[in-house]
């Protein structure tokens, strides 16, 4: 019996029209794994998803940490602050997407990672956090809240240094 497709693998073909029409360029999910992996000895990241492509890389699907009001609005908007203002890691070769697919542009989403010296994020995560309300881990807050909700300006990145 031939199995149906769901509803995002239905997409894929206009999706990655778009995708690509937009400048993303697909990233092979083993190679990003592999390379977050390197930096994971040094960085621990925080909000990378798995794609809508139909493969699980291990990531996970944020649309399963959707948490309405689970962060009180002072400490939401000094997250998203924290979140905005990383140091800028690394610059990756295309731009991310929405994994909600709510039509937000994607070089809104960003095509960088930011990092606070600690943790290491994509560009577009606050976007989640503020439009999707998904929870982010609690070691992650508790770091951002030690901090004063501050990236320190000594913090040095490949990049952003």
């Amino acid at each position: 019996m031939k199995k149906k497709p769901n509803k995002h693998q239905s997409q894929r073909p206009a999706l990655s029209r778009l995708l690509q029409s937009q400048g993303v360029a697909p990233i092979p999910p083993v190679a990003h794994l592999e390379r977050l992996g390197k930096e994971m000895n040094a960085l621990r990241p925080v909000g990378y998803w798995r794609g809508l492509f139909g493969h699980d890389d291990g990531l996970p699907d944020p649309r399963q940490l959707v948490r309405p009001r689970w962060l009180p609005a002072h400490d939401k908007k000094s997250l998203l602050d924290y979140l905005r203002a990383g140091a800028v890691h690394r610059t990756c070769r295309g731009f991310s997407y929405c994994r909600f697919e709510c039509g937000i542009a994607v070089q809104e989403m960003g095509s960088r990672d930011l990092t606070d010296g600690t943790w290491m994020w994509p560009e577009g995560l606050a976007h989640y956090v503020e439009a999707h309300d998904v929870a982010l881990p609690d070691d992650f807050v508790q770091h951002a809240r030690k901090q004063g909700w501050k990236i320190s300006a000594s913090r040095e990145t490949p990049e952003g240094s």
